[in-house]
């Protein structure tokens, strides 16, 4: 190795004759097996470690010599290495056209600081392109003169790759948690306190990350935000976790920095176990606000489409048992099926009247279920009449206020009749004009 030959060469030059002329020959060839094995050592290092030292004169402003690795990091041999690098101009033209003005003001700041980082780009005969990491340190002479350096080159191709595509993972799952309003952590169960939280995390809080990791040091300090009815439940869920290390899922209710109530769904993974016990934790966390949301519309509306088809039910039932026999009695069956029609035909009108005024409403439901009034008519004309009354009722006490409660209880009634009188009134006499 031309370097580590040097520096050997250098130090015994310095090193006092006495302290060799004082060993024996076997002596000497024990410790020269020991600068060879450690030579050898240091040649498998620079291969795993892909590094190559180099010693670079500045009287003579070329490459002095370099290991066997250095020259492998430009795809040449030593000798080659050598010539293409046998001065400042040829050397630049193996770095990469846009880094070579980085790299000259670095390698001109050493006149002063003595020593160099750069990282920069070779491209080499074939088109590829290497990242290189160099460090170098000036050498001295006796006389105080800078003749030259010292220094270490490494292919960090693969680092920056690895480096790049974190980068890339780390947008890619920024980009997922704003789309789905997701966040992670890494809750540390010993010390009580997150290590790591995304912005993520830190959005669905409607805080920062700095201020949720401040705001966590113990264990209570972190159900301090779960609604209070949902605390002792999430807790337990969290002991029962920490014992037994198997995955943690939960959905609970939490108190926002702003005071909005969101619902959230919580995976916990045991990454690290301590005897026994989850020492560290990966999590995601969800915000499923509106999705629980959509979950209790749709069962409320099925609720009442329940509701409604049981009522509708009771009518079609009693028709079967009781009302047909009661006809057939009478001879009536021609003049229900015509009453039948007729409530099929306007049975929309009739369901919605019933629903906006004090009619009793079901009395109307059981008679759509008598006459088998189509059940998708009845749930829209039942939905609109029920969403203009309590909307309408909604709108006055949000816009007068509490005076007007008095009045809708005495007066309500009347007034949806004449609404309803009006409505018809107004498409009849359209029609007339029309």
């Amino acid at each position: 190795m031309p370097m580590i030959q040097s520096l050997v060469s250098a130090h015994e030059h310095t090193r006092p004759r006495s302290d060799f002329t004082e060993l024996s020959r076997d002596q000497l060839e024990q410790k020269l097996e020991r600068l060879f094995r450690r030579l050898a050592l240091y040649e498998a290092t620079e291969r795993v470690a892909r590094i190559g030292d180099y010693e670079w004169s500045r009287v003579h402003g070329r490459l002095e010599s370099c290991s066997e690795e250095y020259a492998n990091l430009f795809n040449m041999t030593v000798e080659e290495v050598l010539v293409a690098q046998s001065t400042l101009e040829s050397t630049l033209l193996q770095i990469h056209p846009e880094d070579r003005e980085h790299y000259l003001r670095a390698t001109e700041a050493m006149d002063i600081n003595k020593t160099l980082e750069v990282d920069f780009r070779i491209r080499l005969a074939d088109g590829t392109i290497k990242y290189i990491r160099e460090s170098a340190v000036s050498i001295i002479d006796e006389n105080g003169v800078d003749i030259g350096s010292f220094g270490l080159m490494q292919d960090v191709t693969r680092q920056v790759g690895y480096e790049r595509d974190l980068e890339y993972r780390d947008d890619l799952a920024r980009q997922t948690e704003e789309i789905t309003d997701i966040g992670h952590f890494i809750y540390d169960e010993d010390n009580e306190c997150y290590s790591y939280l995304s912005e993520g995390y830190a959005r669905i809080h409607g805080s920062t990350v700095e201020a949720c990791m401040a705001g966590v040091n113990s264990f209570e300090d972190d159900l301090a935000n779960i609604v209070e009815e949902d605390r002792e439940r999430v807790a337990e869920e969290y002991r029962s976790y920490l014992k037994n290390g198997e995955n943690c899922a939960i959905e609970y209710r939490m108190r926002r920095a702003d005071g909005a109530i969101r619902w959230v769904r919580e995976l916990g993974r045991a990454k690290l176990m301590k005897n026994g016990r989850v020492s560290q934790t990966l999590g995601v966390m969800q915000d499923i606000t509106d999705q629980v949301t959509r979950e209790q519309q749709l069962t409320f509306k099925e609720a009442m489409a329940s509701q409604a088809e049981a009522i509708t039910d009771i009518g079609y039932f009693l028709f079967e048992t009781v009302g047909q026999p009661i006809l057939n009695l009478y001879n009536l069956g021609q003049d229900f099926e015509e009453v039948a029609r007729l409530y099929n035909e306007y049975g929309a009108w009739i369901v919605f009247i019933a629903g906006v005024t004090p009619i009793p409403y079901k009395v109307f439901t059981i008679a759509s279920g008598v006459t088998q009034l189509n059940f998708f008519v009845f749930m829209i004309a039942s939905i609109l009449a029920r969403g203009v009354r309590f909307f309408a009722l909604a709108a006055l006490l949000y816009w007068v206020g509490p005076p007007i409660r008095s009045f809708i209880e005495k007066y309500f009634g009347i007034l949806s009749i004449v609404f309803v009188v009006l409505l018809i009134g107004g498409f009849v006499l359209i029609t007339y004009l029309l």
